[in-house]
Formats: C-alpha cells, sequence, structure tokens
C-alpha cells in the first residue's frame, strides 16, 4: 500500500512536470468551403507584465521577434484567395510572426512553416508584413494568449487577445 502511494506521487509529479505550460490548440473559422485556421501555443500571462520594455522582464518585449505564440512558430491556413490587413495572400499554409511595438503590430506572413520558435524565419520567404495598429485596450485581463474571429456587419476580423491588447485584422 505504501509503495502504491509513492507510485501515485510520483505519477503526479510527472505528470505536471510534462504537461505544457502554453498548449498547443486550433483556432478555425469556416463557412461553406472557406477555411480560415490558426494552430499556436497558448501561454500564460502569470502576473508578468506582457507587452512592454525588455528590462521591465516582459514576456514580448517592444521591437523583439514574437511567434505570436509559444514553443512552436504559430501557422496560418487559408482555404482560398484571401486580402489579410490588405495584402493579398494567395490560398495556403504559412507562419506568422510579429515585431511588437506600443501602439502597432508588424505581422509578417512567411512561407516557411518549420522552425524553431526562438529562430525568425528567413527574411527571403516572406510574403509580406502587414503595419496593425495596437491600440484598443480590454477592459479586463487575458490571462492567455488567444487567436479567435470575430465576425460581424463591418466585416470578418481576426482577433489576437492577451492582457489588455486586442489587434484586429481584417480579411476581405
Amino acid at each position: 500500500m505504501k509503495n502504491l502511494k509513492y507510485l501515485l506521487i510520483a505519477g503526479i509529479i510527472i505528470f505536471t512536470a510534462c504537461s505544457p505550460k502554453a498548449p498547443i490548440e486550433s483556432a478555425k473559422f469556416e463557412k461553406n468551403d472557406f477555411l480560415l485556421e490558426f494552430t499556436y501555443g497558448r501561454p500564460y500571462t502569470k502576473g508578468k507584465v506582457v507587452f512592454g520594455n525588455e528590462a521591465e522582464g516582459a514576456l514580448v518585449p517592444y521591437g523583439k521577434y514574437w511567434v505570436m505564440g509559444a514553443k512552436k512558430p504559430t501557422i496560418f491556413t487559408t482555404s482560398k484567395n484571401i486580402n489579410f490587413a490588405g495584402n493579398p495572400l494567395p490560398a495556403g499554409t504559412y507562419s506568422i510572426h510579429a515585431v511588437v511595438q506600443e501602439n502597432h503590430w508588424l505581422i509578417t506572413l512567411n512561407k516557411v512553416i518549420d522552425g524553431k520558435a526562438s529562430e525568425r524565419p528567413n527574411k527571403e520567404s516572406d510574403v509580406f508584413t502587414a503595419k496593425v495598429s495596437s491600440m484598443s485596450k480590454l477592459s479586463e485581463s487575458i490571462e492567455q494568449f488567444t487567436i479567435d474571429f470575430e465576425n460581424d456587419n463591418t466585416g470578418l476580423y481576426i482577433r489576437f487577445r492577451w492582457d489588455t491588447t486586442v489587434v484586429y485584422v481584417l480579411i476581405t
């Protein structure tokens, strides 16, 4: 019985240690034969400064490369040709990353979809970089980075939310 207790405790410790700190998830928008999908790691705030100066210990420092998630590059797929923040984007699968600034994000789509989260893909494989405003603030903090979609009478938007920041990207 005593061995079973220790085995159970060891199992819990191993499970906790091996559990992902930033789970990999998907966000999808589907309508008829049109599909938009993100696969990304969802890091947590854990009481830290999310967007800010590197000296403050920000999780995503201003001016630095970020995979828009955690662990692996964030992957974006579109089943049809679209306009992403006013930029034409052919149907396909892309990695997406950003350089966050205080008042805007520079969001880049790249043809390289594998690699390490810590390494920026080759710039020669960039499809485009879109400058997107990050002036919108949420009234309540979002603990875990979230990508989802908002579809209303003004259009279809990709929504990136974390802490008190929300960024919208228009899809046409």
